[in-house]
């Protein structure tokens, strides 16, 4: 039997068995991980995304964008800066 089964939740990390051998998938898409080999992974901030798991760090949204939540997983969740005055 193949697949993936959800085991258990360490802290930040999910624990994967497939095919008989358990592995851990370090942060999702939307978070990011700063220090390596720590278990803590936080949402990207307002304003940026990330859609690579297992990242240290967010993207920016493009110029004059932003996103209207913290944990973007997608560049299509940035959405116009309303905030941001037109021409500068």
């Amino acid at each position: 039997m193949t697949g993936h089964i959800v085991l258990a939740t360490v802290k930040a990390d999910t624990v994967f068995c497939c095919d008989y051998v358990c592995c851990v998938v370090p942060c999702f898409a939307g978070f990011y991980n700063e220090i390596h080999g720590s278990d803590t992974c936080l949402p990207c901030r307002q304003g940026t995304y990330q859609e690579e798991p297992a990242s240290a760090e967010c993207v920016s949204c493009p110029s004059g964008k932003t996103t209207d939540i913290a944990g973007a997983s997608s560049v299509a969740q940035c959405v116009d800066d309303v905030t941001v005055k037109q021409g500068e």
